[in-house]
């Protein structure tokens, strides 16, 4: 397998680079973004995170979020290890996802503190920029707010956009890191833009697509995954596969804008592998020669102990992931209904109890109660009701089991409803 070259690149080179990399190495890449950010997340799916209908997410549990956190700060570690592991195919170093990870981890300080430096700016555009229009209620004003606030947020992204590459490999500081990513951005914001948006429209187009549809159609259906925790799944999925691809076009452009003001040589990236300590002892003996090598070393016994290691990782995770989906899939408990019903029809009981929750769901989110029930009454009970086939006693039975359960605390009332 031949080395890829450090040689200037256009956009579209750029692109096609990216993807090389992405399929050379994407096994030991997914094991690393798999081991820091894969196992958080199912700690939060465990523990009870899931998706908002404004898009935000809500745990309920300490674990869930304690989780939800670990998998922000692990996503972002995973990215920076991840970085290593495509920088050394230019390199023609063994991927070492192990010592990849390793690294990433012992400077997850530094990594976070970059981020949340890089986070400043944006929390103050929204303060200067959006927050005005939104407390004068002024539309124009709001409008002018998010578009201003949209360049300042992509200035930021695409000035900042290698810090974490320059930090992970050259295994400098944060606010060096940041230093270094400006400069070696600067006159080059176009060109970093361009190629960025268009993996970012790939990513949006085909990872977040497909994963979209497969748990939107095959397992929520399947599963009776509620529509909160469908859409928190798709979210983390494609996040986890997005990882790196992400740190591939990161690197490439990182590579290609050292390569254009600094004339970087393969030799040179080996070098500075090595000192990070992602290659020490024989690997790096070949460090030095006037020529790199010509063939990928990950060939030969090195190469299959990484794929069964990324096959073991795989099929762990694919465990793992069924068996949190059918924990978070499975019944209700039963308890004792307090609503004293005329009827001994489940479905009806559930229809209430279904009815319960989700008016309490919606209330506690800052829907008006009269628009909630107002919408029950004239749309989904009458349409329920004509697709179950009820008369009118039972329609007149699922409205008095959820007015019961309406009256009272709503957190008491969404436990008592569960029949």
């Amino acid at each position: 397998m031949a080395q890829l070259e450090l040689r200037p690149l256009g956009v579209g080179e750029i692109i096609g680079a990216t993807f090389t990399v992405c399929r050379r190495r994407f096994g030991p890449m997914f094991a690393i973004a798999l081991v820091l950010a894969g196992i958080p997340f199912l700690v939060s799916v465990v523990g009870g995170c899931s998706l908002d209908a404004d898009g935000s997410t809500t745990c309920t549990s300490p674990i869930g979020l304690l989780g939800y956190i670990a998998g922000v700060i692990g996503s972002l570690v995973a990215g920076a290890a991840c970085s290593l592991v495509a920088a050394g195919a230019f390199a023609g170093v063994p991927s070492g996802w192990r010592r990849a990870m390793g690294i990433g981890v012992r400077r997850t300080f530094a990594i976070v503190g970059a981020g949340i430096v890089v986070g400043v700016p944006t929390g103050i555009g929204i303060l200067v920029l959006v927050l005005p229009g939104v407390l004068l209620e002024s539309w124009v004003l709001i409008v002018i707010g998010y578009v201003a606030f949209a360049v300042l947020a992509v200035f930021v992204t695409v000035s900042f956009a290698v810090a974490w590459e320059a930090l992970i490999i050259e295994g400098i500081g944060p606010i060096q890191g940041l230093k270094r990513s400006w400069r070696l951005v600067t006159g080059e914001r176009w060109r970093v833009f361009g190629a960025g948006l268009v993996v970012l429209l790939i990513i949006a187009v085909i990872v977040f697509g497909i994963v979209w549809a497969v748990i939107w159609f095959i397992l929520s259906p399947a599963l009776g995954v509620s529509d909160g925790m469908a859409g928190y799944l798709d979210e983390q999925v494609s996040a986890l596969l997005a990882i790196p691809l992400g740190a591939s076009v990161l690197t490439v452009i990182y590579l290609d804008l050292r390569v254009r003001k600094e004339s970087l040589s393969a030799d040179e990236l080996a070098a500075a592998l090595s000192e990070t300590g992602l290659v020490v002892g024989t690997e790096a003996t070949y460090q030095g020669q006037s020529t790199p090598p010509t063939s990928d070393p990950e060939q030969g016994p090195q190469r299959r102990r990484m794929k069964r290691t990324t096959a073991v990782t795989l099929a762990i995770l694919a465990v793992g992931l069924i068996a949190t989906i059918v924990w978070i899939s499975r019944p209700p408990p039963r308890t004792t209904v307090l609503v004293p019903y005329d009827t001994d029809d489940r479905e009806i009981i559930d229809a209430a109890a279904g009815l319960t929750v989700w008016f309490c769901t919606l209330t506690e989110q800052g829907v008006e109660p009269d628009e909630v029930m107002e919408f029950i009454l004239a749309f989904d009970l009458p349409a329920r009701a004509a697709e179950e086939g009820w008369d009118s006693d039972d329609i007149d039975q699922v409205i008095a089991g959820m007015v019961y359960h309406a009256l009272g605390d709503c957190e008491r009332r969404m436990l008592r409803a569960l029949p």
